[in-house]
């Protein structure tokens, strides 16, 4: 080899080795990010689990808390008697009064059940 080759050859060997060390380095910065994601997916997870669990209790709260819950039945069953059609004979259809306040809750169910006139 003459001495400008050896020279070029050299200096190519030298940058090699120092953009191998680069490349390495930014693959290993890489590597450490793919497992902060990983760690901060968990940590989603599990927030998002809590956050589903706690929101579920919210709800059981609120609903506990409906002003409805405080009506008395017989005010209840006024309200009912008013959800009926005008006709007078009721074809009976699951998605219409009287039946379909009778699926809200237990308590509406008795409530209608025991409300002749809705029958």
């Amino acid at each position: 080899m003459s001495a400008p080759r050896q020279a070029e050859y050299l200096s190519a060997h030298y940058a090699l080795a120092q953009d191998s060390a680069k490349l390495r380095l930014i693959d290993d910065s890489i590597e450490e990010c793919r497992k902060r994601i990983a760690r901060a997916h968990a940590d989603m997870c599990l927030l998002e689990r809590k956050r589903h669990a706690t929101q579920r209790l919210v709800s059981i709260h609120r609903a506990r808390l409906s002003p409805l819950r405080i009506l008395p039945d017989e005010l209840l069953q006024e309200i009912f008697k008013r959800c009926l059609p005008e006709n007078r004979y009721v074809v009976p259809n699951i998605c219409s009064a009287p039946l379909v306040l009778a699926q809200v809750c237990r308590r509406w169910r008795v409530v209608a059940q025991g409300t002749s006139e809705l029958w």
